[in-house]
């Protein structure tokens, strides 16, 4: 939840929460520009004969979900890679739901 509201997707009041000197729910110029981002539960979905929350787990390589996504500093996505100890060549329908998140 910490992580929910430093990303702004919780409403609290506009001096409670500071990123980059910026309220984090109130200041949308902050995710339309990029320097903020929160990647979350998104990760999942509702399916309706499944139920809800359902993992992503098509077949699909990190690699090709990390290096898919057009405008990134090549630089800030290899230290990334880095740092959250990402696999490229990991499948998605393989891998458990904390290695999925990272």
């Amino acid at each position: 939840t910490i992580l929910k509201i430093l990303g702004g997707k919780h409403m609290v009041e506009p001096h409670m929460v500071r990123v980059l000197g910026r309220s984090a729910f109130h200041d949308t110029g902050l995710t339309s520009s990029g320097d903020l981002c929160y990647l979350g539960g998104e990760w999942r979905r509702d399916v309706a004969f499944a139920g809800f929350e359902v993992p992503i787990q098509m077949d699909i390589s990190a690699e090709k979900m990390i290096f898919g996504v057009a405008g990134i500093d090549p630089q800030r996505r290899d230290e990334l890679i880095k740092v959250l100890d990402i696999d490229i060549s990991w499948r998605l329908h393989k891998v458990s739901d904390g290695q999925r998140r990272r």
